[in-house]
């Protein structure tokens, strides 16, 4: 498959996740849905993202758009299923904190990370980026 395609095919994908996150998640059914079920739907949803963005920067000749795509998804993953456990477990943090958590998710949850990435490996194929 051409490269230019499959950036392509995953951004539509990531496009098409993010909005069904946002919907069924965030506005119309997150109103509706236990806390529980709706924070388990992000994090579930949150994975085919990671999954699409991996696939299509595996076989980009810059490692380290990959490796930042991994590490970060990765990170926020591991952040999600931690402070929630705590969260549910023993009520820790104060809603500020869960607010910045939330912010970290919804970025993770849209195409953003993704059109950061072929942003800077645009930069780099034009020679205003070393990598």
């Amino acid at each position: 498959m051409n490269s230019s395609f499959r950036y392509l095919v995953a951004m539509v994908l990531i496009i098409i996740i993010a909005g069904i996150d946002y919907q069924l998640f965030s506005e119309g059914m997150g109103k509706i849905v236990r806390p529980e079920a709706r924070q388990l739907g992000h994090l579930l949803l949150l994975l085919p993202i990671a999954i699409t963005g991996s696939i299509a920067w595996k076989k980009h000749p810059i490692t380290l758009l990959r490796r930042i795509w991994n590490k970060l998804y990765l990170a926020v993953l591991a952040l999600l299923i931690v402070v929630g456990w705590m969260q549910q477990t023993w009520h820790l943090f104060p809603d500020i904190v869960l607010d910045q958590v939330r912010l970290v998710r919804l970025f993770c949850c849209s195409p953003l990370p993704f059109l950061l990435l072929a942003f800077m490996a645009w930069l780099e194929r034009r020679g205003y980026l070393r990598a």
